[in-house]
């Protein structure tokens, strides 16, 4: 069986990592895998964590399967926290999940087994790895326009492409801070793109991987939920390896939305069976931390104050790499490094010197000119500009960053 087995493409983000433990350079810098650094280059664990952790390993008296909807009190603490106002206007229900990631493909899979023949429509700059979500679901995608590099205060060129869109269709929106450019649509523009699609029986699938890096978290979750709130029917992924740290533990949910208590109900039946059918049960141990800490008020206080630090440490990151690259010789409007919202942007670059930068000045940077600003160190940020400013393409700057 194995024996003419061709080798896979390689994970562009993933094999770039793996490139970066391989160098043996001590001055490397790695902005291309998405976790958050601090000061000292490190990926810390939230205060909240480790005293949730120290709790529950004094409290814990199993290690029993949880059950395929996973643990239910994490679900409903994080949905209470994340829609407090929807209890009263919409039924929903979750099922935990393997990260935002398990989130989006539980969707998408449910969506495939009602509706086979539904298209999902994905900005056309998005995460990698919608593209192969949406392929192993079965499901057909389709492209609509993204804003790069400019604030985005018309939703104009994607309500365009969205036309086109059918009853049944699925748009796969990006809740907050945008991956891979960092430009969200301005709340007017926001509402113009949702009321083009309401009515048309279109289900929005919400990526929110994010929460708590954009304006903060009430603010972002409430950005989230008045989406929902024009759809009958919408589902939304999230995760908790950025904004709570648990990156490794693998946690998020998938939540359904929909016009009755019956319908959601069906609704998480299909989740638990495909759920069952892909990886049985979720992990616990995320899941009762996070649990644990929305459940203790203190806890709770202690954990969106850190989060918020992250927040602010990245927009300062942003405003020091955005001055750096002018005063590096930049010729061209930094402000949308400086403006953005969450861990990433995109530089103008070329295959050629991403390579370049990479083999010459050993900093690290995805596929596109991506650049996790959540994980530069402050010494690092003159470099890193000196680097980009001497690399980027100024074939791109006339047709994409001269004009918003």
């Amino acid at each position: 069986m194995f024996a003419n087995v061709p080798p896979p493409a390689p994970d562009p983000i993933l094999s770039l990592s793996a490139a970066f433990r391989k160098d043996a350079r001590t001055d490397k810098v790695d902005l291309g895998v998405g976790v958050y650094r601090d000061v000292s280059g490190k990926t810390p664990i939230f205060g909240a964590v480790k005293s949730a952790e120290r709790g529950l390993l004094e409290s814990q008296t199993t290690k029993a399967y949880v059950g395929i909807q996973g643990n239910v009190g994490f679900l409903q603490s994080f949905g209470e926290l994340l829609f407090p106002e929807l209890a009263f206007a919409k039924d929903y229900t979750a099922v935990q999940t393997l990260g935002g990631t398990g989130g989006v493909r539980l969707a998408l899979d449910l969506v495939h087994l009602l509706t086979p023949n539904s298209t999902v429509w994905v900005p056309s700059s998005t995460w990698g790895n919608h593209y192969q979500l949406i392929k192993a679901s079965g499901l057909r995608a389709k492209t609509y326009n993204q804003q790069k590099y400019h604030s985005s205060t018309s939703a104009a060129l994607a309500i365009d492409d969205l036309a086109q869109a059918q009853s049944g269709d699925c748009v796969i929106f990006h809740g907050c801070c945008h991956n891979p450019t960092g430009i969200d649509y301005s709340e007017a523009a926001q509402d113009e793109l949702f009321a083009s699609l309401a009515g048309r029986g279109i289900v929005p699938i919400i990526d929110a991987a994010y929460i708590g890096f954009g304006a903060g978290f009430s603010a972002d979750a409430a950005r989230i939920a008045k989406i929902i709130r024009r759809f009958p029917e919408s589902f939304v992924a999230v995760s908790c390896s950025k904004n709570i740290g648990l990156y490794r533990e693998r946690l998020g949910a998938c939540f359904a939305f929909g016009e009755s208590k019956e319908l959601v109900t069906a609704v998480q039946g299909h989740l638990e069976s495909l759920a069952r059918g892909m990886y049985s049960m979720p992990a616990d141990h995320g899941a009762s931390v996070v649990e644990i800490i929305l459940k203790d008020h203190q806890l709770c206080e202690h954990w969106l104050s850190e989060l918020e630090a992250q927040r602010q440490h990245i927009k300062q990151s942003r405003a020091k790499l955005s001055d750096e690259i002018t005063k590096a010789g930049g010729d061209f409007d930094t402000s949308y490094i400086a403006n953005g919202n969450g861990m990433f942007c995109l530089f103008p670059m070329v295959d050629t010197s991403i390579s370049r930068l990479r083999e010459v000045e050993g900093i690290y940077i995805g596929p596109g000119g991506r650049l996790n600003i959540a994980a530069l160190a402050d010494a690092d940020v003159t470099r890193v500009a000196l680097g980009l400013t001497g690399s980027f393409d100024r074939g791109l700057l006339d047709s994409d960053l001269q004009s918003p």
